[in-house]
């Protein structure tokens, strides 16, 4: 079963990318702040993906991926985290690729790109991760 773990401050967020990806057929896991989020990490070696909203509360996506990117964990380094958020700047999204981000979505969600996203990450598709 393949563990999605998403991250966003607002409880509607997550139900509704969570309720999607359910029907996607995967395994969701939910953390509303990054700090959340790294703990998580640490304590499911089954996360396959993570979809993290950049801006939160106590601790934010960029810093809570540039954390788990150099923390001791067994994937830090492979693990796949896409940027989920409002900002959609070409600005925005190399601040989430210098903090270690693998692709970047604008909100409000758009699941047919979402779907994509995942599914070049799964296949391991670098081009166009990094979509406006």
């Amino acid at each position: 079963m393949y563990t999605i773990l998403v991250v966003d401050d607002e409880k509607d967020i997550r139900k509704l990318v969570g309720i999607y990806l359910k029907r996607q057929g995967y395994q969701i896991l939910e953390a509303e702040n990054g700090k959340q989020a790294i703990d998580l990490v640490r304590e499911n070696s089954d996360i396959d993906l993570i979809i993290m909203d950049v801006m939160m509360p106590e601790m934010d996506g960029l810093e809570a991926t540039r954390q788990i990117r150099s923390s001791d964990l067994e994937d830090a380094g492979t693990i796949p985290i896409i940027a989920m958020t409002a900002n959609a700047f070409s600005e925005d999204m190399q601040h989430s690729l210098a903090a270690g981000m693998n692709a970047h979505i604008s909100k409000p969600v758009d699941m047919k790109l979402l779907k994509k996203t995942i599914r070049n990450i799964k296949l391991g598709r670098e081009e166009a991760q990094f979509i406006d």
